[in-house]
């Protein structure tokens, strides 16, 4: 159906400034431009230029995804997904085809699902970059692996340039120089990719990771809110964000599907949308940044429909001198960290894991969530390594003879009796090669010793008492080898014990847990972060040189500041159906409560917003039963100290008016019951 389109440009202005309307051409210095997009589902391709009209492009073809405006401007290549339920999950065969801009018959690139077109980089010409398989899943956000590329003139003629990691279509990015890629890894681990080495930083979690089109390696992310771009170029600048609520083209609605167009300059994206992202009438639209990417300066409404809108990808004529001005081609440390960070010992190193965003995370489970800094919060829940990270650990430490464990843990006081793993070994058959245990105040090992023609055993060590100092980390680590067994906390030796056998010949490939599924008495309150097993012994010079790079990162780390409050329920709105909260496997909640008591801290607040999990690993958190009127005690952090939530989903229907936002810190399921009502 073709429409003429109501094209409107606002400028963002100065304080006391009017909104100037101008036009698309202005928008783009006068340059043609071209605009595709996906519309009815994803079942049509529309595109726009400055003619002012919307054609559909290809339409008739089930499920389409990203389409993507070629180099020359000549085609849009897009993906037919070929899509097939059932009880695993959707199945895909994915079909890549380019469509001339003018319209015609599709010409087949082959299999696999295209995620960008790079322009070419020097003598390098340009080419199609794509997932060669789409893996099956119940969930709709789409994920592939390996990354090819190709030439469109030979298309056969593929070369793999990311693998090992899954990462997802919707948004995937190049750099101009071809070195370095922006995306999901998969959802919700956003980062930068860096194709030569093979390497990843990771960014935080959020959606629709975007990367300039120059060589500054900058990202943007959408954010929990959807109202917000998180800026940063990962582990050179610790960002900035964009704050977009006030754009007078998102009329206090949120914004989907940002994407960088080829200009380094100018995004696409959609909205306004409602809170849950569906329905309404969904425009696409486009803004323009300043230079340093800090500020908008100008917004345009492309398209005026009725539908969802999906997926847009814009292009410039003549962008391919346009830069930030940001540096260009800045030195990134490839893997997630820094020269000199953590782990400090890597020799022997089989399993390594610092904190959420990076290449090995666990898998939460039950009602652990991230917390700040990236650290996972098991005090109700806990986090399993998928078997590629934590299997190899088995054979290594079978082999050697030898082994060492290290973990970063922080606590809150819990009331004995109380039994609770921290870190568990889990071989195949469900016993444990190794355990460490909180027990009321001490750490206690289990760990199973013999095997290979020595009988097997349990043995169990009481480390060492430990007085739970709240909110303080501790660095415990484990070394053996030669039936020597030494604990140390915070690079101090402790004790030293001798177990009765030298091997470990009963540990076989299996499982590495964090917390504990079944937890005996008192509930264990606490987070875990830098996990790390060896096939081999530390020693005390090692495990010395590890504690001063700890105690120097937590000497710049933050203590929360934490409030216990009593405060009565004004609103609390119901979730919505379960089809929009299947975006995300975890939800945040915001109701607004009246504060009658502060017991510690000092908020002076009388009326808040208070942020708490509601949905966690896709299953709702029991609700306290406290009705309106009703009061009820709760802790309650600022949401400043809680930097994790910005990347989370966030359902916030309440209608009472805008109040302070605060984050409830209490462990998901342990509220206190409410006060009765008066």
């Amino acid at each position: 159906m073709k429409r003429i389109l109501t094209v409107l440009i606002f400028a963002l202005p100065a304080a006391g400034m009017a909104v100037e309307a101008v036009t698309m051409e202005a928008l783009t210095g006068g340059r043609p431009w071209k605009l595709a997009w996906l519309a009815e589902g994803g079942e049509k391709l529309m595109v726009l230029d400055p003619g002012g009209q919307v054609r559909e492009l290809l339409g008739g073809q089930g499920r389409l995804a990203r389409p993507l405006v070629t180099a020359d401007g000549g085609a849009v290549v897009v993906t037919k997904l070929k899509a097939t339920a059932g009880d695993a999950g959707t199945a895909y065969d994915p079909e890549i085809v380019s469509v001339p801009w003018t319209g015609g018959v599709p010409r087949s690139l082959g299999s696999g699902a295209a995620v960008a077109v790079w322009p070419g980089s020097g003598e390098e010409p340009g080419a199609v970059y794509a997932f060669a398989a789409l893996e099956t899943s119940k969930r709709a956000a789409l994920a592939g692996e390996p990354l090819v590329k190709f030439r469109m003139d030979k298309p056969e003629d593929r070369e793999i340039v990311w693998s090992g990691r899954a990462a997802a279509v919707d948004n995937f990015q190049v750099s101009r120089d071809g070195t370095r890629a922006a995306g999901l890894f998969p959802w919700p681990q956003a980062g930068l990719a860096d194709l030569k080495a093979q390497t990843w930083t990771p960014a935080g979690h959020g959606s629709w990771p975007s990367l300039a089109p120059d060589d500054s390696y900058a990202m943007l992310l959408l954010d929990g809110t959807k109202r917000r771009l998180r800026c940063y170029v990962p582990e050179v600048d610790p960002g900035w964000d964009l704050d977009l609520a006030e754009l007078p083209t998102l009329a206090g609605g949120a914004l989907n599907h940002p994407r960088w167009s080829n200009d380094a300059q100018i995004l696409t994206f959609t909205g306004p949308w409602p809170e849950e992202g569906g329905g309404g009438e969904g425009r696409v639209q486009a803004m323009r940044l300043r230079k340093d990417l800090k500020a908008v300066e100008a917004v345009h409404v492309a398209t005026v429909t009725t539908g969802a809108v999906e997926s847009p990808d814009l292009w410039v004529a003549n962008a391919g001198g346009v830069v930030t001005s940001l540096p260009q081609k800045p030195q990134v440390a490839a893997g997630g960290g820094k020269a000199g960070g953590w782990p400090v010992q890597t020799e022997g190193l089989v399993l390594g894991w610092e904190r959420l965003g990076g290449k090995s995370d666990p898998v939460l489970r039950g009602m652990a969530f991230g917390g700040p800094g990236g650290v996972v919060n098991v005090s109700a829940g806990s986090a399993e390594f998928p078997a590629a990270v934590g299997g190899p650990v088995f054979d290594a430490v079978r082999v050697s003879g030898a082994w060492s464990l290290s973990c970063m843990v922080t606590e809150r006081r819990s009331v004995p009796p109380m039994s609770v793993r921290l870190v568990t070994l889990r071989n195949e058959d469900g016993t444990d090669a190794a355990a460490l245990y909180r027990v009321d105040g001490k750490l206690v090992l289990r760990v199973l010793t013999g095997g290979d023609g020595v009988p097997a055993r349990v043995e169990r060590f009481v480390l060492t008492a430990m007085f739970i100092e709240d909110d303080r980390p501790f660095t415990l680590v484990l070394t053996c080898r030669n039936k020597r067994l030494a604990c140390y906390v915070d690079g101090q030796l402790m004790r030293e014990f001798t177990t009765e056998a030298g091997r470990f010949g009963g540990w076989k490939a299996g499982r590495v847990v964090l917390g504990d599924e079944r937890p005996y008495g008192g509930p264990w309150t606490g987070c875990m972060e830098r996990v790390a097993v060896y096939s081999r012994e530390l020693g005390q010079e090692e495990v010395e040189e590890a504690w001063k790079e700890a105690s120097a990162m937590l000497t710049e780390r933050t203590r929360p500041t934490r409030n216990l409050v009593k405060a009565k329920l004004v609103e609390w709105p119901a979730l919505p159906a379960t089809e929009p909260l299947e975006e995300s496997a975890n939800w945040l909640q915001a109701s607004v409560w009246e504060i009658e008591q502060v017991f510690t801290g000092a908020v002076t607040d009388k009326r808040i917003t208070r942020l708490h999990w509601a949905v966690l690993d896709g299953k709702p958190v029991p609700r306290p039963e406290v009705q309106e009127g009703q009061s009820m005690e709760f802790s309650i952090e600022p949401v400043a100290d809680h930097p994790e939530t910005g990347a989370a989903k966030v359902h916030n229907a309440v209608t009472g008016g805008e109040a302070p936002v605060w984050f409830d810190a209490t462990v998901p399921g342990r509220h206190k019951p409410p006060f009765p009502a008066p």
